[in-house]
């Protein structure tokens, strides 16, 4: 496999786009859908057999490579009362997953975790901002 890397572009950043969690076939019951805008802001929708679906907005911002933060938008915060303290760090880093569905494919991930920021799995480009 080369160096190369398709979502090295991502990791430099700030990944803009639609991600969703990339869960093989568990995908049918459950997916995450994190959105990256350019202006900041986003939104994070959760969508479960079992829970239903929720969604939520957020803003982000990105300090370096590989390094961003979010802070979601619960209970009616808005970005202007936002203090350093509730900024959530992400240090996450481009790789490559086997599923069962897929032999190996492309995502982006905690940097030492399989996963991505608190979402259920690390994350596939949907469609690209």
């Amino acid at each position: 496999m080369s160096e190369f890397h398709p979502y090295d572009w991502a990791v430099t950043g700030p990944p803009l786009g639609v991600w969703r969690t990339a869960l093989g076939s568990a995908s049918v019951l459950m997916a995450d859908t994190l959105t990256i805008t350019a202006d900041g802001t986003g939104s994070l929708e959760l969508q479960s057999a079992l829970r239903g679906n929720e969604s939520t907005g957020l803003v982000w911002r990105h300090l370096s490579p590989g390094v961003m933060q979010i802070v979601p938008l619960y209970d009616g915060l808005q970005a202007a009362a936002i203090t350093e303290d509730l900024w959530e760090p992400v240090n996450y880093v481009a790789a490559w997953q086997q599923t069962d569905s897929a032999e190996l494919e492309p995502v982006l991930k905690n940097q030492h975790r399989d996963d991505f920021w608190t979402l259920t799995g690390a994350m596939q480009l949907v469609a690209r901002a």
